[in-house]
């Protein structure tokens, strides 16, 4: 009797396709390799991290040159309708709103000299006369200009002299000022007003861990403006004392809010203040002044992610100039500029407002930023660049890339795997100049082979002629194959090279692997 043969079981595919997000989380020097996040990367360097893909960084391009001297401050004076852009440079204070086809400045652009350093520290502050841009750098007499003439202000009976001016800032239409090598901060008596008398407030007594006052912030409990607002005044040695009120001359109108204790600033430019939050960079991270005051400073929610390169950071380069925290609006981007050089070498670790992702941007020797008419400038050694255009390279150098996504065991911890193919999903409107390579086992493998970048000089829209130029197209999907051929339990991408002229953009990951046991 013939009997009824039995179904053949049912068989799964040895190789998996598997696939992983960029790693839009950005930079994490905080997890162990083994548990990071897999939307993180352990090395991020020139690529920026948004919501849905990570990118190249964008470009930078000379917006003058030929000063001479290290630019060491860059100073945005905004008067109604009148916008001046300054720099400060071998102790001369020059307006370079208008630059020369060349790209070079006139000797007329100077509006001030015989300054003992560069380092100026200013507020745009709006009186009945009229507005006035205020800078102090704690060795010069402050100075005052109106978007015509710059003039040197003086101090009245009050308060020392001019000279010992250090850092500004503005808080309930008056003008504060701390000084140098001091604990007593400065303000204006009358409101609304850049002259008139000039008084002291001594924190001395309120400030155990003593040094001097460093910087001067302000900040809103509600987000916005009025009674609510606290102004902040912080020491070299990580103290904050914070106040509320009008007037420090009266009593019944000002009032100690507390004095609260975190780690060391990095400078006189370590506050910033981002949407309704007064940030502070320190030696151990940037922090928010809202968890500080609730207790909270331990959390550095701003820098966790980077804590650990950024305090390793200031361990090497501490004594360079250059440490500064700034804010780009328009590009979403909270910038920390670490000097590893002064003038000569720099590197930035910059965040992702919107995401809290963080990144480091290489080749831009920036010894100071600053945001000016919806652009983002930085002074260097004799020039002043402007960063974050359209260009996609560095004054027509290439952009040099690295990234190394955090490992992952592909949802199989502890089985070995075959690493048989896989793409990086990437988009791009030019020539690739990347090269891939799959990390196994933490075995930091270094892609070779980078192809040559060539820029192709695509025509700019109303400037160049029809049919004499290249156009550039829209970006196409980059997905090659490339062959893994690795055995391992642990498993990540790293994609390095250049980008020159090209927009590069990269989505996600296609994985083929086959498991195996355990090992």
């Amino acid at each position: 009797m013939r009997k009824a043969l039995r179904p053949t079981p049912a068989t799964s595919e040895a190789s998996l396709p598997i696939n992983i997000p960029a790693p839009v989380g950005g930079l994490n020097t905080r997890d162990g390799r083994a548990v990071m996040p897999i939307t993180d990367a352990e090395l991020m360097d020139n690529w920026f991290p948004e919501a849905t893909d990570v990118r190249v960084r964008p470009g930078s391009d000379t917006y003058c040159s030929g000063i001479g001297a290290q630019v060491e401050s860059i100073m945005s004076y905004s008067g109604g309708a009148t916008l001046k852009l300054l720099i400060a440079a071998g102790g001369t204070i020059q307006n370079i709103s208008t630059v020369g086809v060349t790209g070079t400045i006139a000797a007329s652009s100077t509006i001030a000299n015989g300054f003992n350093n560069d380092r100026w520290q200013y507020r745009n502050f709006g009186t009945p006369g009229g507005t006035f841009l205020v800078a102090v750098n704690g060795e010069d007499a402050r100075q005052i200009y109106n978007g015509t003439i710059m003039w040197a202000g003086s101090a009245s009976a009050g308060a020392g002299t001019a000279a010992v001016f250090s850092n500004i800032e503005i808080f309930q239409r008056r003008i504060y000022y701390t000084q140098t090598n001091s604990l007593e901060f400065l303000y204006h008596d009358q409101v609304s007003a850049i002259g008139g008398t000039i008084s002291g407030f001594n924190l001395a007594p309120l400030l155990s861990r003593g040094g001097s006052l460093t910087a001067i912030g302000t900040w809103t409990r509600d987000g916005g403006s009025g009674m609510d607002d606290l102004i902040s005044f912080l020491s070299s040695e990580g103290e904050i004392i914070v106040y509320q009120g009008l007037d420090p001359a009266d009593a019944n109108s000002w009032s100690m809010v507390g004095v609260y204790k975190i780690a060391r600033p990095v400078g006189p430019r370590a506050m910033q203040k981002l949407g309704g939050e007064l940030l502070i960079d320190t030696v151990q991270g940037v922090y928010s002044l809202s968890a500080v005051m609730s207790g909270l400073k331990q959390q550095a929610p701003f820098s966790d992610k980077i804590n650990t390169a950024l305090s390793a950071a200031w361990g090497v380069y501490k004594n360079n100039f250059g440490w500064e925290m700034k804010y780009d609006p328009d590009r979403e981007w909270l910038i920390l500029n670490v000097p590893v050089a002064s003038g000569n070498l720099q590197q930035q670790y910059v965040m992702n407002t919107h995401t809290q992702a963080w990144t480091r941007f290489l080749g831009w020797d920036a010894n100071c930023f600053e945001f000016h008419n919806g652009n983002l400038y930085f002074g260097t050694n004799g020039s002043v660049v402007q960063a974050a255009t359209s260009s996609q390279s560095d004054d027509g150098e290439d952009i040099l890339v690295d990234v190394r996504q955090a490992a992952s065991t592909f949802g199989a911890p502890g089985r070995l795997k075959h690493f048989k193919i896989y793409r990086p999903l990437i988009n791009s409107d030019g020539a690739l100049g990347l090269a891939f390579a799959m990390d196994v086992d933490f075995n930091d493998q270094t892609p070779t082979n980078i192809p040559t970048v060539v820029a192709v000089p695509f025509a700019e829209w109303d400037v160049a002629t029809w049919d004499d130029f290249f156009w550039g197209g829209d970006p196409v999907p980059v997905g090659q194959w490339q062959s893994a051929g690795a055995l391992g339990t642990y498993g990540s991408v790293r994609i390095k090279g250049a980008a020159n002229e090209t927009a590069i953009r990269w989505y996600g990951t296609d994985v083929v692997l086959e498991p195996g046991g355990m090992v």
